[in-house]
């Protein structure tokens, strides 16, 4: 009965079809968090890591014109309101500030792609 929330990023996209409108946004979140492991090793630059949430960004706000255009429903608009207003602007200024807190970056990512998978699930309008 209960659904299986996951907190590892790489199960993102999961039972995920080809085709859903959410896959853009699940995958650049995924290469987000990798992105983010590897500039915690100190594989990568902060720029990297700043190009990538542009990416994760733009693929939101993507997802968010076709929900105002009505060609893809979901399931909570005020939560993926929220997510495109709030949690990625705020992402984006905690990876601009001299210390990156990563696991609270972290975390928020993994927020993000539950939401996406457990509650806002957008689909299609056929």
């Amino acid at each position: 009965m209960y659904q299986r929330y996951s907190t590892n990023p790489d199960n993102a996209t999961e039972n995920v079809s080809s085709d859903s409108p959410s896959l853009s946004f699940l995958t650049e979140a995924k290469e987000m968090t990798e992105v983010l492991r590897q500039y915690v090793r100190g594989n990568c630059s902060r720029q990297t890591l700043l190009e990538r949430q542009q990416a994760m960004s733009g693929a939101l706000d993507s997802l968010w014109s076709d929900v105002e255009s009505g060609s893809i429903s979901v399931g909570s608009v005020a939560l993926l309101r929220t997510l495109k207003t709030l949690s990625c602007p705020e992402i984006a200024r905690r990876l601009g500030e001299p210390d990156i807190d990563h696991n609270r970056v972290m975390r928020d990512l993994q927020l993000l792609i539950n939401s996406f998978q457990y509650i806002i699930k957008p689909k299609r309008v056929v």
